[in-house]
């Protein structure tokens, strides 16, 4: 039980990777799969203190995600180390956004989570340099991240009494 509501939402995960090499080449790519089963019910709390069932939409329940990558990396005979890596990244949005702790009866200035967002996404591009001296070693990586569907929240109004409002998620 977390701010209001009491779920069992379950995840699971599967990572597969192959790798291929030969004397100065090292080339692996991967791809994650995730599932996640946010459940078909769900109790919150509402303002008498007492708990009701809240039923997701069938095609709610369940959400798959795919996440691919692949890294590179080329050795010179120069004890110098040349990196790259791209992975892309699709997960669930945190889980304070998907299970929802009031009604919009109840709202009034609190929050309304929703089970459809898009799913957050990651993109990440890794280049790097590395130059082996003796016992020392000079590494110069630079790193872009690309993050897609933060989600964020808009105030709504109820239909026929514009004095009662509450937030909803949505994606940016």
């Amino acid at each position: 039980t977390t701010d209001g509501y009491e779920a069992s939402p379950t995840k699971r995960s599967t990572y597969f990777q192959g790798t291929y090499g030969t004397e100065n080449t090292t080339i692996s790519a991967g791809v994650q799969f995730d599932i996640w089963d946010i459940g078909k019910r769900y109790k919150i709390l509402k303002d008498g203190g007492t708990y009701v069932w809240e039923e997701y939409d069938k095609e709610d329940q369940t959400k798959f995600f795919i996440s691919p990558g692949i890294r590179f990396q080329q050795y010179f005979p120069t004890n110098t180390e040349l990196l790259f890596s791209i992975h892309s990244q699709s997960k669930m949005q945190h889980l304070d956004q998907v299970y929802t702790s009031i009604s919009p009866e109840d709202a009034i200035f609190g929050i309304i989570n929703e089970p459809n967002l898009e799913p957050l996404n990651t993109n990440t591009i890794t280049l790097g340099l590395s130059q082996y001296y003796k016992d020392y070693l000079l590494n110069v990586t630079g790193y872009h991240k690309a993050v897609d569907n933060y989600s964020s929240f808009t105030k709504v109004y109820m239909q026929g009494d514009e004095t009662i409002s509450w937030y909803e998620y949505i994606n940016n």
